[in-house]
């Protein structure tokens, strides 16, 4: 008799902690949880994981017949904002202290305004990635 192994859920996991996350750590206060879409595949290139916006911001600039346009990600009715993508493969074989450090290190990216951006001092062509893994660090101690 074949004996039925249950998945552990993820991306439900990873939500909880991301809600977590944004009511203990006053820095991450702004993340909405039933924002973010966590989702697994290709991080850019050899990431343990990306945030990325959901959407562009509206600006005049991109308006028009040259304006970039993503379509709209709604789940459960909700607007998504960001998407963050986690490789599965390393998420697995991970410690657990280098998962919350990894979903730390990617919510920091986005904006404090919480409007689909991410925040132009939090990014690693700003911030040498010692420095940012230095605040990640803080955040996680």
């Amino acid at each position: 008799m074949l004996r039925r192994v249950e998945r552990m859920n993820v991306t439900l996991a990873v939500k909880r902690l991301v809600r977590d996350l944004a009511a203990r750590l006053p820095e991450l206060s702004h993340v909405r949880a039933s924002r973010v879409l966590v989702v697994a595949g290709e991080a850019r290139r050899a990431s343990r994981a990306t945030i990325r916006p959901a959407h562009f911001k509206e600006t005049r600039r991109r308006t028009g017949a040259g304006a970039r346009k993503k379509p709209l990600i709604r789940v459960k009715g909700r607007k998504i904002l960001y998407v963050v993508t986690l490789r599965p493969l390393w998420f697995q074989v991970s410690t657990p202290r280098e998962r919350i450090a990894t979903i730390v290190h990617e919510l920091y990216h986005a904006s404090t305004r919480f409007d689909g951006t991410l925040h132009r001092g939090r990014r690693h062509s700003r911030l040498p990635l010692a420095v940012y893994e230095g605040r990640v660090g803080a955040l996680l101690d």
